[in-house]
């Protein structure tokens, strides 16, 4: 299927055979994308897609003028029931792992592209709701993207903000280390003196993840994370499409030195691991799981520790914890990357319903909700 504006064309990829095909153009692209991140390369939207595949299905839009693709847009189509309706979702092609989302091209190129995308999606009539989330400050998703939706006349919600933890890495592990806690430093050496105290082989093994090693590296990895108190939300590697993910992820970039890969081995078994992806003097922590039947021992907040030791005192920029926040993060961060989230409304019956209910609706009831249980206060 294609569309044309101003001698653009709009063509959706829906073949995952098709979606491979993609990668040289894709490569080209992120050639003129400056200071581009690992979650815009190929790579990673192609080990997203491998989990992803279970739940739904690819709905990727190319740019073209005339043989060549100048943007590129991976979306996914799902479905979905709220408020009673059963709505057709599109969403960016994301995992619980993604960190950063934007489309894929140049940024001169990037208004007229936008427009194309806008004026496409806005024809298309098997869709009702439209997310983008991971979206940070430089995104053309949100400069560029999002107004041309609008400019269609399609409504869209007002951004959600969430943020990706980061610590910088540049001065060093004593100097940053000084400006952390009291309560925090006691609570690493209670840890670091039970474990001595428990076992008598304490090692903390890195490993930068090579094509030979993999199948090994992720053995390990997805064990310990079978064993991790995540278990309930189905987000570990035991399940099919986390592990789908992990080893296309692995595969598609050991060798290269950015996947790196530590373990906490207590006697000759390992007990906590934390998955890297290296990039350009980034680190980006995907996952960190520790086996249950040792948290007497805190084995993860001793990895943690000891990790950001060894990487403070090895150069680079900044260490990315990820988005959302919870207390253990906030004892470690030094600031956040603010990250957007959005939602865009489909021109369907259903999706005005949508709009209608979420943006009018939906705050009306929560502030009478409000009312009612400030006057029973």
């Amino acid at each position: 299927m294609k569309h044309v504006t101003n001698s653009l064309q709009v063509r959706e990829i829906r073949e995952p055979a098709d979606f491979e095909m993609l990668r040289s153009a894709w490569f080209r692209l992120l050639e003129h994308v400056p200071g581009y991140r690992l979650f815009l390369s190929p790579q990673w939207h192609l080990a997203a897609w491998e989990w992803r595949a279970e739940d739904a299905e690819l709905y990727c839009l190319v740019v073209e003028a005339g043989q060549d693709i100048v943007a590129i847009l991976p979306l996914v189509r799902d479905s979905a029931l709220k408020y009673g309706l059963k709505l057709h979702r599109l969403a960016y092609l994301t995992v619980p792992d993604t960190q950063f989302a934007d489309m894929i091209c140049s940024r001169d190129v990037a208004q007229a592209a936008a427009a194309a995308f806008a004026s496409h999606l806005a024809e298309q009539q098997d869709w009702d709701q439209l997310q983008f989330s991971h979206l940070d400050k430089q995104a053309m998703v949100q400069e560029f993207l999002l107004p041309a939706l609008r400019k269609q006349g399609l409504l869209a919600s007002e951004g959600v903000t969430d943020s990706n933890a980061w610590l910088g890495l540049a001065s060093g592990w004593d100097a940053y280390y000084a400006t952390r806690s009291r309560r925090l430093k006691k609570g690493n050496n209670h840890a670091g003196n039970r474990l001595r105290k428990q076992f008598a082989d304490i090692q903390v093994e890195r490993v930068r993840v090579e094509a030979a090693e993999v199948n090994a590296c992720l053995d390990r990895l997805v064990q310990v994370s079978a064993a991790s108190w995540k278990k309930s939300t189905g987000l570990t590697l035991d399940n099919t499409g986390p592990q789908a993910f992990i080893r296309r992820l692995t595969g598609e970039l050991a060798g290269q030195g950015q996947v790196v890969i530590w373990s906490l081995v207590l006697d000759g078994q390992a007990v906590a691991c934390e998955y890297q992806l290296h990039h350009d003097g980034q680190i980006y922590a995907l996952r960190a799981d520790y086996d249950t039947a040792f948290e007497a021992w805190s084995p993860g907040t001793y990895l943690f520790w000891q990790i950001l030791m060894q990487v403070c005192e090895e150069g680079g920029e900044r260490y990315w914890m990820g988005p959302g926040d919870n207390p253990y993060k906030a004892r470690w961060l030094e600031s956040g990357e603010p990250l957007q989230r959005f939602t865009v409304y489909g021109r369907t019956v259903r999706g005005r319903i949508l709009g209608l209910l979420d943006r009018h609706v939906k705050p009306l009831v929560h502030s009478l909700r409000n009312m009612k249980d400030s006057n029973k206060s």
